[in-house]
């Protein structure tokens, strides 16, 4: 409905309207991503209001890839010169969300470009773009553009050129590089000085020259500490090539550092050197930090062991970690899989993770509090979920040191604490529009005492024209707050900040909001327990306890209904023996009735067309053999008849072609077995008779081939089995015939593989019933046998999954019904047992869902079933989910664009059925 609004709202003149519904869309995001909402969008970019240019650009960017198109981009690239500095940082955004796909020579050359601009915001906005277009924004341009950055007299973006090429790792270790990030370590500022250290560290043992580890290892002597420790862990970066014996007597003075960061990063350097390293000064001095004071310098007796004798005896010791901290760093790893340095410190944190130093965690410059807090800013609840074990241990942490802070009355004094930010002229009004109301900070908030600090981090003194405002947020903390607060300062690479962090959730009403020239000032006050509007909330959506199922419940009635899923599947894995509890969660979950055929029928077609309605054809129920056709509208839920076919028919197939029509072929009727084929037209909705096949067949497949032909396979005619195969050419309407199958078959299946082959395998003939399997190969439109299947099946499924193998499901060889599931592998032509599913069955259907699990339903095992199962490919385990309303096989399961499964007609009792039923199919794991 929003997005209909916005496609007719985009003319209109009034910018408030258009603000609004183009806001509207960016919190759809990529669900919203049709061509011709991006096309209005498109327009709105040339709107003469800022506010309502910004909101176009936010909404292309929460489209993501989705809305990456040439013009898309070229338009985007353009707003990159706009005359307001929220425009052109929403638009760095924007295509930074769009991936490699925007990573053209235009896009990176103006993102360079604006890592010179006035603003420092764009400028940080343009710096995480390139940094999201990972290595194919490593181009010859780009890394020229940086190093001319390294010499701009802002050190926003020189720091910003520094990470910018750290990021690009050993791409960007080029000779002129390495020289420039070696004069960076001179740089008066301290921000660059350590970024360039870490760039040079995570270039490598690219970045070892002579020249680079000499400016390493004056480095390490510093006089910012932040620096001695980026410095000691750069060198460690470089392993054994920078093992010189100056570098590990420097790096062995860096032990006795007065910063424990400085210690810690130390001990790893000398640690991963290896053998180089291990003089017996170094290992005395390793010795000696056993006893160091601080826990994440102090060195195990085991690491001991470790420096002397290399890693390998050490590789067994981390073996059964967590499954929450395994989810979490896999999760770490793929935001920064070109990141070599950051997945060496994903590594050590998976190996050495520590709830006790959560805190820790925190204030270190890595890769983790950047990632926490960007989850966390994206709301999406299923990636924050991810990082669960950290989130809560950093809460538990956060809240002992609350605790023992107010004991020892170290936050007696505590008052206000302050917050800097820059933000937008829209943001800015949205906060000025929610005065008095209550406000929810998305991640861990970081203040401090000192309101002289914020101020720089404001950017006050630099932001003073309308487009963006430096804001200075005021704190007034009331004491009985219940979520924790704590002055982590102690544990901070920046101890002057006086760092106060609060923990996820804390709630603050916005009191005051004053204007100043080019800045502006809001106050908040902390909410607590009794807080009326807060109770109201608390007693809405959780009454007495929070848990996985009011979050649903919120979620749901946000319009968020796949999140509200994951959330109720979350809590009935940790339910599964609680039967009121999964009760509950099963009556919100999986099968929902929908609207009911016009007829009932069985042995019939379903097919999605491009328009995303589904047409139903033909089949069979009662009163005989159907011609009749219906579409299933997705967003009413309703079925419509459509134009009826020139033949009933049933047990036929029915193909969306290239163009969008639907061919069907063959199949039987009350007159016998058909040779003829028909057209239906959706933009006409009527059926046309087309070229016949050279034989008349049933239970045959069809398979629409990626030059647009359609290859029709097997089948049988009266009592005989066919091998014949013939293909359609839709452009001549004409049949050919090809080359035979090695085997007669029919009920068999059939996939087109992703190399374009077709793979035939099992069914029945005359003879016997087959585990035998072929392959088609277009290009010669010859037939070769492959590897043959573990058992025989008829009236089995087959799905291409989306690592390229066939997974194949149950059937029945006559004598018993299988559970059985087997891969087969097109690299070696092998078919491989998989797990079993729970139920045996056969006349089945089974679907590849969006996230890549596939989904079996119904069939029959001496009864028809209303079980439905799920294949993790990942794990190749099935899990049983929710029951369909009605037990059913003979039916149809189509994939929908919106990730639900539709289920229609079949067969149960021996009667046809018309009902119909959608599965709400999980949309990542």
């Amino acid at each position: 409905m929003i997005v209909t609004l916005l496609i007719d709202l985009v003319p209109s003149q009034d910018s408030q309207i258009l603000y609004n519904a183009t806001i509207a869309v960016a919190n759809i995001g990529d669900q919203a991503a049709t061509s011709e909402v991006i096309h209005r969008l498109i327009s709105a970019l040339e709107d003469s209001t800022g506010s309502v240019r910004w909101s176009a650009c936010e909404a292309l960017g929460k489209m993501g890839e989705k809305a990456a198109t040439s013009e898309v981009i070229y338009r985007l690239t353009s707003v990159l010169g706009d005359s307001e500095k929220n425009v052109r940082s929403s638009a760095c955004e924007a295509l930074g969300n769009m991936g490699e796909q925007a990573a053209t020579n235009e896009v990176i050359t103006g993102l360079i470009s604006a890592l010179g601009d006035s603003d420092d915001s764009v400028r940080w906005s343009a710096r995480e773009a390139l940094d999201k277009m990972g290595k194919n924004a490593a181009t010859s341009d780009v890394i020229n553009g940086l190093i001319s950055a390294l010499g701009d007299s802002n050190y926003n973006v020189r720091w910003n050129a520094c990470q910018a090429l750290g990021n690009m790792g050993e791409k960007a270790a080029t000779s002129e590089v390495i020289y420039r990030l070696i004069s960076a370590l001179g740089d008066s500022n301290d921000h660059v000085r350590w970024s360039a250290c870490q760039a040079l560290g995570n270039m490598g043992e690219k970045a070892a020259t002579s020249d680079a580890i000499n400016g390493l290892i004056s480095a390490v002597e510093d006089s910012n500490y932040n620096v001695r420790w980026n410095a000691c862990q750069a060198l460690g970066q470089m392993d054994e090539k920078a093992a010189t014996s100056e570098v590990i007597n420097r790096l062995i003075s860096a032990l006795g550092d007065s910063n424990d960061h400085v210690r810690w990063s130390a001990c790893q350097a000398l640690g991963n050197m290896g053998e180089k390293a291990a003089t017996s000064e170094a290992i005395n001095r390793l010795i000696s930090a056993l006893g160091d004071s601080n826990d994440s310098v102090s060195v195990k007796p085991d690491d001991i062991v470790k420096f002397r004798l290399n890693e390998d005896d050490q590789a067994t010791k981390h073996a059964h970690l967590s499954t929450n901290l395994k989810e979490m760093c896999v999760a770490c790893r793929t935001i920064h899989h070109d990141n070599t340095s950051e997945l060496k410190d994903i590594d050590y944190l998976e190996k050495h993770y520590d709830a006790e130093k959560a805190i820790e965690y925190y204030t270190k410059p890595w890769f983790l509090f950047r990632t926490v807090n960007q989850i966390c800013r994206t709301e999406n609840i299923k990636d924050i979920y991810k990082f669960r074990i950290y989130i809560s241990d950093l809460h538990q942490k956060l809240n002992q040191l609350s605790m023992e802070q107010e004991r020892n009355n170290i936050k007696s004094s505590l008052e206000k604490v302050y917050h800097g930010k820059p933000l937008s002229g829209s943001v800015l009004q949205q906060l000025i529009d929610n005065k008095d109301h209550l406000i929810s900070m998305n991640g861990f908030l970081s203040t401090t005492s000192d309101s002289k600090i914020c101020n720089i981090y404001a950017g006050v003194e630099e932001l003073i024209d309308e487009g963006y405002k430096g804001v200075l947020f005021v704190f007034e903390i009331d004491k009985v707050i219940k979520q924790p607060y704590a002055d982590i300062s102690k544990f901070s690479t920046i101890p002057d900040e006086a760092e106060i962090l609060f923990s996820l959730g804390t709630i603050w009403r916005i009191k005051s909001i004053r204007h100043d020239e080019g800045s502006c000032t809001i106050e908040l006050t902390s909410c607590n327990e009794f807080d009326s509007d807060l109770t109201q909330l608390r007693e809405k959506y959780t009454g007495d306890n929070v848990s996985l199922l009011s979050l649903g419940d919120v979620l749901l009635e946000l319009g968020d209904e796949d999140t509200a899923e994951w959330a109720y599947r979350k809590m009935l894995s940790q339910h599964i023996n609680d039967n009121e509890t999964c009760g509950i969660l099963y009556y919100k979950i999986d099968w929902s009735k929908t609207g009911n055929l016009n007829y009932a029928r069985r042995t019939h077609t379903a097919s999605v067309l491009a328009n995303g309605k589904v047409l139903v054809t033909g089949g069979l129920n009662n009163q005989g053999f159907l011609n009749s056709t219906e579409l299933y509208d997705p967003s009413t839920e309703t079925w419509t008849i459509t134009g009826n076919m020139n033949n009933a028919r049933a047990d036929h197939t029915a193909s969306v072609l290239t163009n969008g029509k639907v061919l069907v072929t063959g199949g039987l009727n009350n007159q016998g077995f058909l040779n003829s084929t028909e057209l239906y037209d959706p933009s006409t909705e009527i059926w046309t008779m087309a070229g016949s096949m050279n034989n008349a067949r049933t239970e045959h497949t069809a398979s629409v081939l990626a030059n647009g032909k359609v290859l029709v396979t097997g089948g049988l005619i009266n009592q005989d089995f066919l091998n014949s195969t013939e293909l359609s050419d839709p452009s001549t309407d004409t049949w050919t015939i090809t080359s035979s199958m090695n085997d007669a078959r029919a009920e068999h299946i059939v996939s087109v593989l992703t190399n374009g082959k077709v793979l035939v395998a099992g069914g029945y003939n005359s003879f016997n019933r087959l585990h035998s399997a072929e392959l088609y190969h277009p290009s010669m439109e010859t037939w070769t046998t492959t590897g043959s299947m573990n058992y025989t099946r008829i009236q089995f499924t087959a799905s291409v999954l989306t690592n390229g193998k066939v997974l194949v499901t149950g059937g029945s060889n006559y004598n018993f019904n299988r559970n059985s599931a087997e891969l087969y592998d097109s690299s070696t032509g092998t078919w491989t047992i998989t797990g079993s599913m729970n139920q045996a069955r056969w006349k089945h259907t089974s679907s590849v869902l969006k996230n890549g699990n596939i989904l079996v339903t119904g069939g029959l095992d001496h009864y028809p079933l209303d079980v439905a199962e799920l294949y993790d490919p990942s794990t190749e385990t099935w899990t049983i989910i929710d029951r369909m309303n009605t037990p059913r096989d003979d039916h149809t399961a189509s994939v929908l664009t919106n990730g639900k499964v539709l289920v229609t007609g079949g067969v149960y009792d021996g009667e046809p059925l018309n009902g119909t039923e959608i599965y709400k199919s999980f949309q990542t794991n």
